[in-house]
Order: structure tokens, then sequence, then C-alpha cells
């Protein structure tokens, strides 16, 4: 449970912003285990990082080593977690690990991270062009992340990662270009008044529009949902008010939802001609508009 409200850290009414007292926070935890030669870097990931926090946001930090931790140090490591009100995620000493603590009334997500695994995975999304969802959640946090300790190796990283590579953006587009057909989610979802059916299918919209939009403004993929609002604020390339435009499909009647659904995957397509033309929408066109088949 996140206590900020009522930490003796994170003071409401002292002037300082509460993103700075919670940067402040995740410097002084960073700075313990960077005393240690085997951390490398440390850096802060998600809403602190980019300094737009509220009273329960908690602090995401990720530490970075050359050596992992033994078994034993794993294990205090857990016991610290679990006696401060935390928890464990569990992991290994060559996979690295994860924990959170209960810091002042704060709760701090703490990753070990292996450097070889790091770069591996580095390579997987920008030589290999990798599309697994996890992959691209953790560079995309490393490259929108704030560095507490490192510089050089955090930045290297980044340098690596600000060029992106266009035939990974040419397979985003291309693997998910081809929507489910506006009659499923018309007919059989909408139509039937499948309450729960019709906004599982509005997110798998929504989760193959953003993978294009990220693969055409060349960002990587977040990784998941939360944050919506920030992430279409990133999108260089994307349809007019596309976050007001796909919030409202959750909140609008279903025929205006439909609509709106409909506009919108037009327009990705539109986008993808008008960007990267050597990619052909026209089947993905017609299995989107296309009619209900083997109906007698």
């Amino acid at each position: 449970m996140n206590q900020n409200t009522h930490s003796p850290f994170i003071e409401s009414g002292s002037g300082v912003p509460l993103s700075t007292q919670l940067q402040n926070l995740a410097s002084q935890v960073a700075a313990e285990y960077l005393a240690d030669s085997r951390v490398e870097g440390a850096i802060i990931v998600g809403s602190v990082a980019r300094g737009v926090v509220d009273q329960v946001s908690d602090i995401d930090l990720m530490l970075y080593l050359r050596e992992g931790f033994t078994k034993e140090e794993i294990e205090r490591e857990n016991q610290r977690a679990i006696d401060s009100g935390g928890n464990i995620y569990g992991g290994t000493p060559e996979e690295g690990f994860g924990v959170w603590r209960c810091v002042d009334g704060v709760k701090v997500d703490l990753g070990f991270n292996m450097i070889p695994n790091i770069e591996e995975l580095i390579v997987e999304v920008l030589e290999n062009h990798s599309l697994e969802n996890d992959f691209h959640l953790i560079v995309d946090g490393i490259q929108r992340s704030a560095i507490l300790g490192g510089e050089e190796l955090i930045a290297k990283w980044k340098d690596r990662m600000n060029a992106f590579p266009e035939p990974l953006a040419r397979k985003m587009v291309e693997t998910n270009l081809r929507f489910s057909p506006l009659w499923v989610a018309r007919d059989m979802c909408a139509g039937r008044d499948e309450h729960l059916w019709f906004p599982e299918l509005l997110l798998e919209y929504v989760r193959k529009m953003l993978w294009v939009h990220c693969g055409l403004s060349r960002r990587y993929y977040p990784g998941k949902l939360k944050g919506f609002g920030y992430v279409a604020g990133t999108l260089s390339i994307a349809p007019e008010n596309f976050r007001s435009r796909v919030e409202s499909l959750f909140s609008d009647p279903p025929e205006a939802a439909i609509s709106t659904l409909s506009s919108l995957v037009t327009e990705t397509h539109d986008l993808i001609d008008r960007e990267i033309p050597e990619v052909d929408t026209t089947k993905a066109r017609e299995w989107f508009a296309g009619k209900v088949v083997c109906r007698s």
C-alpha cells in the first residue's frame, strides 16, 4: 500500500515540489547501492522521472550490476523489503531480481538488473527488431529515464536507442496494421450488448493503433496502456486529437464509439500510406471494411 500522504519525507506545503521530493528520495536510496562497486548505474523510470506525480505516485528505481548479488544477499534484500512493509518480485543472481520497499512512507520499486542481460535485450530490439512487449517497455523506460548514477553507461545506451532503426519502425507498423473487421465490433459486440467483450475488443484496437503510431513516430512501444495520455502526447505522427478520441471510445454510446473507431482506423491507414508508402494497406483496409462472410 502506498502511504505517501503520511510520509515524514514527503512534506505537503513545504514549498518543494512533490516531484522534486520524490526524486530526492530516489537519489537517497540509489546512493546507498551506488556505494557498492558492483552497481554501475542507477536510473528512475516512469512518472517520477518525468516529474508528473501526485500523492499516490511511487518510485521506480532501476539498478544495473556487472556482477550479481549472491543468494544470501538477495535473501537479505528480500527480508529488508518485507520488514519495511513491502514485498518481493523474485529473481535469481544470474537474471537479476526485484523487490519493493516502503521508504519514509513511499513505495519504492527496486529492480536489480544484470548489465549483460540488458545489453542483450537492447540488441534484440535495435538490431533484431523484436516486438516483445516487455523488451520495448524496458528500452522505452531507459530512454526516457532520469540518470542517478553511471552517466557514461546509461548515456551510451540512450545514444543507441535514440538512433531509432527504420526496419523496426516498419515492422511495428506491418505487424499491427490489420484490425478486426468493423462489423465484429458493431454487430457482434455493440449490437448484442456485450458490455464486457466490447471494451475488451476496443482495447485490442487501441493497442494495435498505438503500436502503429509508435512505429510511425519512431518511438518504442510503452509496454502498457497505463499513462496513455502522456504517451499519446509524445507521438509525432497520429490522428488529430488522438488521446481524446481514443478515450471517448470507452465513454461514448456504442453507436458513437463505433463511428469514432472507424475514423481512427481509416486515418491510421492513411498515415501509413503517407509516411511509409512502401507498406501496402490495401488488404488491411479491405479486411477492416469487409462484410460478414460464410453466411448463406
